[in-house]
């Protein structure tokens, strides 16, 4: 019993030992988040129509208060933003935006990419079997860019002229804040 519980143990280790493999055990999809994107934004990837769909990109830390019993409260503001989620690790995809009211339309290239997080997050926890595990599934990949520019992309400007993404998260945090 004792070493079916060990051998057990040491494979859960070795299993669970990944950032990358925990967080995406039931996660076949990534977003992609497209910011500053206009309500009536359309998006196709690889030809085929897809749904966006609101998600996480940030949260800011508002202030804090004093309970009457003496106790702190942090109060903060998550932020959600347009995104299309997709598969990250079956290698390029082609997204068209197309935005009707605007009359523009733009293509864009992403790639999977490693996820430099992950890689840090496994050199903490366990480096050695997390690096292994993570390498064969190709749970340590994101798409890149995860953050799309849709003005600049809009406009027809390259990847290269867009704005980075604290730029980008800063200015979708502004809109948000001011009811866009």
């Amino acid at each position: 019993m004792k070493k079916c519980q060990l051998l057990l143990s040491i494979v859960s280790l070795f299993i669970l030992s990944s950032c990358g493999s925990i967080s995406t055990l039931f996660m076949k999809e990534r977003p992609v988040h497209l910011m500053g994107a206009p309500s009536d934004l359309q998006v196709k990837v690889n030809g085929e129509s897809k749904n966006i769909s609101s998600e996480y990109f940030g949260q800011s830390l508002d202030g804090y208060s004093t309970r009457f019993d003496g106790s702190s409260v942090r109060h903060t503001t998550d932020y959600y933003t347009a995104a299309v989620k997709l598969p990250f690790k079956n290698g390029p995809v082609t997204m068209e935006l197309y935005s009707p009211s605007k009359k523009q339309s733009a293509t864009v290239e992403l790639t999977p990419k490693r996820w430099s997080i992950i890689f840090w997050g496994n050199m903490f926890s366990f480096p050695l079997s997390g690096h292994i595990l993570d390498g064969i599934t190709d749970n340590n990949k994101i798409l890149k860019p995860n953050y799309i520019d849709v003005e600049y992309a809009l406009q027809g400007k390259p990847v290269s002229e867009w704005r980075g993404k604290a730029k980008l998260k800063s200015k979708e945090k502004k809109a948000i804040r001011k009811g866009k």
